[in-house]
C-alpha cells in the first residue's frame, strides 16, 4: 500500500512537472505568505545538499523523501540549507525540484550554497535566485535584503491567534569562494561578510525593539559552518555523526560572537559537509548539521533525510531530530542538551507523606580538606539545622566548612531531568543513592550538569558541599523538554521522615 501510495504521488508529479515546465510566467512571482504558529508549534524540515542533477534516481528519491516529509511529518516551512541543484541543466534541474516542493504547497526558504552557482555556465547564483522570483509560488525568500553579500532574508514567525512576533527565522548566505584569489591560500571557502553581520545586528535590534526591548527567539539557517563548530566535536553532550572535517572558512569573521551578545539566536543549522549531522552546543547556542538529503552520501548507515526543529509557543527552546524513509532518529532537547534514550532507566518514587517543607543540614569543618569526601570524612561537625534551600545560608563560616543536605524533592512528572549545581568549591548531587552531578574539587565558580529520568512523585535528595577558601557559591537548577530551566524551588523540597 505504502509502496503504491509513493507511485500514485510520483505519476502525480510528473503529470504536475511537465505542466510547471511548460508553462510560461510573465511576471515576478509575488505572495504573501505568513509563517504562523498552530496548536502551539512550528515545525521546520531541513533539506541540505541534494545536489539536484539529471539523474532519474535523486528525482525518484527526493520526490519520495519530499512527499513523505510534508505527509507525515507537517512540517509549516521547508529550509533548503545550499548545493541543491548542481550539476546538468540547471533551469530545468530547478523546475523539476520546485514542482516537488510546490504540490505539497507548503512555504519554503533557500540559503544558497558553494556549488549551486556552478550546475553550468551562464546560470551563476544571481540568475538562480532570479529563477526562483519567476518560479517559486510558496519560496519566502524572494526579496533578500538589498547592498549586502548574498541573498539573506529574515523570515518572522507569527502567533496562533495574532500577529506579533514569536521567533525569527534567519536564512544567510554563507557565500562560495573568497573573491579576491590570493586570499584563496588561506581559506578555501567564502565566510558571512562584515555587512550581513551588521544587517542580522539591525535586523535583531528592530525586532527586539517591537518586542518591548526583548530578544525574539530566533534561528540561523546557512551552508557552510562557522568555525565555532569545530570546537564542539566528540564533546560529552555532542550527539550524532562526525564522519569527515568540519570545513569552515579559513576566517572566523564574527557571526557566531555577535549572535552570542545579541542574545537572540537559539541554534544555527548547516549543511555542506555531507558525512556529519552532529547537533551540540557551545556558549548556549545549539549547533547543528542536517542530514544530507540527496542520494550522494546515501548509505545503509546514514540514509538521506533531513533534519526537523519544533519551536514552542512563547518558550525559548526546541527540539530537533532526524528523519529518514526508514523512520525518526532520536529527538534532542534544547537548551535542555538531552537526547531521548540518553537515560536508559526511569528511578522509581518512594513512598512518603510530606509533612514539613525544607532541608536538613549538617555542616562540619577541616582547614586542610580539598574534596567532598575529605572534608566529611576528617571534619568536624559544628552544626545542625534546617533551612528553606540549598543556598539560604545563615551563620556559616567564612572559609573551610562543608555541608550534607538531606531533603526530600517532589517531582511533578516523569520526565528527564537536567540538574545544574553551580558552585564554589566543591559539589555533589546524589538523587535516590545515584549521583547525579559531580562538580567536586577546590575551584572557583563552576557549573555542571547530570541527567537523571525521574518518575512522578517523591525522591531523596543528598547535596553535598564543601568551602575552601575566597567566596563561597552554591545554587541547584533544573529543567525537563517542557519545563524551562529555573532554580529548584523551596515549594518542591520536604524535610525527610
Amino acid at each position: 500500500m505504502k509502496n503504491l501510495h509513493h507511485l500514485i504521488a510520483w505519476l502525480l508529479f510528473l503529470c504536475l512537472s511537465a505542466a510547471f515546465c511548460g508553462c510560461k510566467k510573465e511576471k515576478v512571482v509575488e505572495n504573501n505568505l505568513t509563517l504562523r504558529y498552530q496548536d502551539g508549534k512550528f515545525r521546520i524540515a531541513q533539506l541540505t545538499d541534494i545536489h539536484w542533477g539529471d539523474e532519474g534516481s535523486d528525482t525518484v528519491l527526493n520526490c519520495m523523501l519530499i512527499e513523505a516529509v510534508a505527509n507525515e511529518q507537517k512540517p509549516q516551512l521547508f529550509v533548503l540549507t545550499g548545493d541543491i541543484v548542481t550539476s546538468g541543466d540547471a533551469r530545468k534541474g530547478w523546475q523539476r525540484l520546485l514542482a516537488i516542493l510546490e504540490t505539497t504547497k507548503i512555504p519554503y526558504a533557500v540559503c544558497l550554497g558553494n556549488h549551486d552557482g556552478e550546475a553550468q555556465p551562464g546560470f551563476p547564483a544571481d540568475s538562480v535566485m532570479a529563477w526562483l522570483r519567476l518560479w517559486g509560488k510558496h519560496c519566502v525568500t524572494l526579496n533578500p535584503a538589498p547592498d549586502v553579500h548574498g541573498f539573506n532574508t529574515s523570515l518572522p514567525v507569527v502567533g496562533a491567534t495574532d500577529d506579533s512576533v514569536r521567533n525569527v527565522i534567519y536564512c544567510i548566505d554563507s557565500n562560495s569562494y573568497p573573491a579576491d584569489s590570493a586570499l584563496l591560500r588561506y581559506s578555501d571557502y567564502d565566510w558571512i561578510h562584515p555587512d550581513q553581520i551588521d544587517w542580522y545586528t539591525e535586523e535583531s535590534r528592530k525586532y527586539a525593539e517591537a518586542n518591548g526591548g526583548k530578544p525574539v527567539p530566533s534561528l540561523a539557517y546557512f551552508h557552510i559552518c562557522v568555525p565555532e563548530f569545530t570546537e564542539i566535536v566528540k564533546q560529552p553532550l555532542t550527539y550524532g555523526r562526525y564522519g569527515e572535517s568540519c570545513c569552515p572558512a579559513g576566517v572566523n569573521s564574527g557571526f557566531f560572537a555577535r549572535a552570542f551578545m545579541q542574545k537572540d539566536i537559539m541554534g544555527m543549522f548547516v549543511g555542506h559537509d555531507h558525512s556529519n549531522d552532529f547537533i551540540g552546543q557551545r556558549a548556549g547556542i545549539c549547533l547543528g548539521y542536517g542530514r544530507q538529503s540527496g542520494v550522494m552520501a546515501n548509505s545503509p548507515s546514514a540514509p538521506m533525510g533531513c533534519r526537523l526543529v519544533e519551536l514552542s509557543e512563547g518558550r525559548r527552546a526546541f527540539r530537533t531530530w532526524i528523519v529518514t524513509l526508514q523512520g525518526e532518529e532520536p529527538a534532542y532537547y534544547y537548551p535542555m542538551g538531552y537526547r531521548n534514550g540518553q537515560c536508559r532507566e526511569t528511578l522509581p518514587a518512594v513512598a512518603f507523606t510530606p509533612q514539613k517543607q525544607g532541608v536538613a543540614y549538617t555542616m562540619y569543618s577541616d582547614p586542610t580538606a580539598k574534596d567532598v569526601k575529605t572534608m566529611f570524612e576528617r571534619g568536624g561537625i559544628i552544626g545542625r539545622g534546617v533551612w528553606s534551600n540549598f543556598d539560604r545560608w545563615t551563620k556559616v563560616p567564612e572559609d573551610h566548612f562543608g555541608l550534607v543536605f538531606h531533603t526530600m524533592i517532589r517531582i511533578d512528572e516523569t520526565a528527564p531531568y537536567r540538574f545544574t549545581l553551580t558552585s564554589d568549591d566543591g559539589s555533589k548531587l546524589y538523587i535516590d543513592e545515584q549521583l547525579v552531578v559531580d562538580n567536586d574539587g577546590s575551584h572557583s565558580v563552576r557549573e555542571r550538569s547530570g541527567f537523571v529520568r525521574l518518575e512522578k512523585g517523591f525522591h531523596r535528595v543528598r547535596l553535598e558541599y564543601f568551602e575552601d577558601t575566597m567566596g563561597s557559591t552554591l545554587s541547584l537548577k533544573y529543567c525537563t523538554p517542557t519545563m524551562d530551566e529555573c532554580r529548584v524551588p523551596d515549594s518542591v523540597l520536604y524535610l525527610p521522615e
